[in-house]
């Protein structure tokens, strides 16, 4: 399986409520190493930082990549922390990291829209 099969489509009423934190770019290496991450196609990853909640469960804090052009990225920031939003296309992958038993799920979008209200 390749890491493009690793997500799977998620349904569009997964999360009864999305709530938008912020946005920042997703970084790859350690120190000066550094650098914003890129798909292989070159577009920059960011990192979406949402409030979520599912039925009627505790809301969770949630970070959902978006692989999106700049101009995009700028447009998100200037959403108020807070605002309601549909993650458009959203998918999610689960993973462990080898020697411990923990899941962990990352999730990833195609864009990001405010709820009109």
């Amino acid at each position: 399986m390749s890491l493009r099969d690793y997500y799977l489509p998620l349904s569009s009423d997964t999360f009864t409520s999305v709530v938008f934190l912020g946005i920042e770019a997703k970084m790859d290496g350690l120190g000066d190493a550094r650098s914003h991450k890129h798909t292989n196609d070159g577009v920059p990853v960011w990192a979406i930082t949402v409030l979520t909640q599912r039925g009627t469960s505790i809301p969770e804090v949630e970070l959902v990549s978006l692989a999106t052009d700049k101009a995009t990225a700028d447009s998100l920031t200037g959403l108020n922390p807070m605002t309601p939003v549909h993650l458009e296309n959203l998918e999610a992958g689960k993973w462990s990291r080898s020697g411990t038993d923990t899941t962990t799920w990352s999730f990833r979008c195609s864009g990001v829209a405010p709820l009109k209200r």
